[in-house]
């Protein structure tokens, strides 16, 4: 059978081969008489403008060349020596004295290397050559190419002149093999779907009832139903038969062995790069930062950083490496240590951006280039530092969308000795600071639309609650690309200036120490504002502690306290599980109000004094008290 296979393979090369060479020499041979009429246009062609200049020249006094014309007779012989002619000759024939013959030679190399004043010459000279003066030229007649041969009548009856024109040798071969190369392209476009079709006939006809049969005695070996030298025959017919398809096998075995080898590697870089970042959430004083990075590939080149740089200064970075894959990985990697060092120890980005940019061009064989922007926020004062090395302009959400489009400088890697600036912004409480990087402006969907900066910049104005922005991005991106992969990595990351605060705590008076020491570090408040503050929350926590829950005893219960503040007023909300019990007291409490018969005695009066809004409400079991101190006057009076 297998020698059957090779011989219906063979005569089916020989058919084709038979077939292409008739279609080829066909259509080939079929262009021969246009060609040739080509060539003969282009010679007599030749023979007018040459006419022409013969008699002009005979006509026209010795030295006395019209300067336009010889130009145009010098354009005119390097284009026909160009296409068809490859040597021109002029004679000039004194009838009265026969053996007087003057030749101009003309060939392919004269004119390539000829100017007009040159031409001129040979032109002059040839004009004293009618004219009776003595001078010899050489001739010589190439008997290999076909040549024209075309008599130029004169007006001087003395004189003719004979114009011999010579084709390019082994011109009409290379004519003929452009057409030859033409439609062996297209045969053999035509012999590759022909092929295909082979393929996949042979697959049906062959390799699937091969395969069908191996898994067939397969299982009757499991089976126990044929003995082992029968199952080796049989395999070994198949294999015998089909050798391709078992070398095909090992080799799929041996690809698919090593794509698993470097799939470990690259999981093994994975886990390693991501251990450069920090993790993609934090809550600290009066900050809280979100990250989001959505790697391409298995490694990728996108970076972020965040981390304290002392108890009043965090410190934020996220930048893009150029390219993709281990390289871009590698230099990524190289980036994030060479921040957090340089950060730890020069504190001012523009500083940081330099020392990162000399490190990186040290160690850059390869080329590559970061874009980079670096931020030191204080915590105690709003005040965001910032510096930009040729990456994405960040976003400010707060009362209204602002780009920080200020301290430009070049991408990193590739100059060492480049100087960036600094530039400053106040940030107020609830602001929210937005890095990005080009992956995700520059998204493409299906209807091949780009994501872009103004929809970035709408999707940022319709959600402003803080650290939840990077989730609506996210969300925004997937509903953008409908399905389609990202094209490049995209990575987030989103800084808020903390104004509000959650705390669950055990209903005991010792955790009133950690209410106390958030108010009073709330930097935009005034200390004598935070003094009033925490005498008022005192209060509250301690008659939750002794009269909410003095029915009900135990070390499970529990107090929320939610402070929330800004740069206007501080509003502060208590919530336990234990008995109704409003701590306010009514505007009347003056009249008739015992503060030692009542329930919370004077320090009722204290809060009301201090809170400029109070609110009490019972709901689901739950009492709900909530004071509010303003810091405008306006606002206070109006309260």
């Amino acid at each position: 059978m297998k020698k059957l296979f090779k011989n219906m393979i063979g005569q089916m090369v020989v058919v084709l081969l038979i077939i292409i060479i008739g279609i080829t020499a066909y259509l080939s041979f079929r262009e021969w008489d246009d060609m040739r009429a080509k060539i003969q246009e282009d010679v007599e062609f030749t023979v007018e403008v040459l006419s022409e200049y013969c008699r002009a020249f005979f006509n026209t006094p010795s030295g006395e060349l019209v300067e336009t014309n010889l130009l145009n007779s010098v354009n005119y012989l390097r284009k026909l020596c160009e296409s068809s002619v490859d040597e021109i000759q002029i004679k000039y024939v004194n009838k009265n004295k026969p053996d007087n013959i003057y030749v101009l030679k003309v060939n392919r190399n004269t004119v390539d290397q000829t100017d007009s004043e040159s031409f001129a010459n040979l032109l002059k000279e040839e004009a004293a050559l009618v004219n009776g003066e003595a001078v010899t030229m050489p001739f010589s007649v190439n008997d290999k190419n076909e040549a024209y041969a075309y008599l130029v009548p004169l007006s001087d009856d003395n004189w003719v002149g004979l114009v011999e024109i010579q084709v390019k040798q082994n011109l009409y071969m290379r004519a003929m093999l452009s057409e030859i190369a033409k439609y062996v392209i297209r045969i053999f476009e035509a012999l590759v779907i022909f092929a295909i079709l082979i393929s996949v006939m042979f697959y049906l006809k062959v390799v699937s009832p091969v395969r069908r049969a191996g898994q067939l005695l397969a299982g009757i070996k499991e089976k126990g139903a044929i003995s082992e030298k029968a199952m080796t025959t049989v395999t070994g017919s198949i294999g015998e038969f089909s050798p391709e398809l078992a070398q095909g096998i090992s080799d799929v075995e041996n690809i698919t062995r090593n794509s698993t080898a470097r799939e470990a590697e690259l999981d093994i870089a994975r886990k390693i790069q991501n251990g450069m970042l920090p993790p993609p959430a934090y809550t600290g004083a009066y900050v809280t930062i979100k990250a989001s990075l959505k790697m391409m590939d298995a490694v990728g080149g996108d970076l972020y950083q965040y981390f304290d740089i002392d108890d009043d200064r965090v410190f934020l970075a996220v930048g893009d490496v150029s390219g993709h894959g281990v390289s871009a990985a590698m230099l990524m990697s190289s980036a994030c240590i060479s921040l957090r060092n340089n950060a730890m120890w020069y504190k001012d980005p523009a500083r940081v951006l330099a020392e990162v940019n000399n490190d990186l061009a040290g160690i850059n064989p390869e080329r590559l280039f970061v874009t980079l922007f670096a931020a030191v926020f204080n915590k105690k004062t709003g005040v965001l530092t910032y510096a930009n090395g040729g990456h994405n302009k960040p976003f400010l959400i707060g009362k209204e969308l602002k780009a920080l489009n200020g301290a430009g400088g070049l991408l990193l890697g590739i100059f060492p000795g480049e100087v960036y600036t600094s530039e400053t912004v106040s940030l107020s409480p609830g602001d929210t600071l937005v890095l990005y990087t080009d992956g995700l402006t520059e998204a493409f969907n299906e209807n091949k639309d780009m994501y872009g900066e103004e929809r970035l910049k709408a999707c940022l104005l319709s959600h402003r609650n803080g650290p939840a922005v990077i989730n609506q991005i996210s969300s925004d991106l997937k509903e953008f690309l409908a399905g389609k992969e990202v094209t490049d990595d995209v990575t987030l990351l989103t800084m808020t200036f903390e104004n509000r605060k959650v705390f669950s705590l055990p209903a005991k008076i010792e955790s009133w120490e950690t209410v106390r020491s958030y108010i009073y570090g709330i930097p935009w408040i005034e200390t004598t504002e935070k003094l009033g503050l925490c005498l008022a929350a005192e209060e509250i926590m301690v008659n939750i502690v002794s009269y909410a829950y003095e029915d009900t005893p135990s070390d499970d219960n529990m107090v929320e306290v939610d402070i929330e503040s800004d740069d206007n007023k501080c509003q502060i909300t208590f919530i336990d599980s234990g008995k109704p019990y409003n701590q306010a007291v009514s505007s009347d409490y003056k009249i008739g109000y015992d503060p030692t018969a009542q329930i919370g005695g004077a320090g009722r009066i204290l809060i009301s004094g201090i809170a400029d809004k109070i609110h009490y409400d019972h709901h689901d079991g739950k009492n709900i008290f909530r004071i509010e101190k303003s810091f405008d006057a306006a606002e206070r009076n109006q309260s």
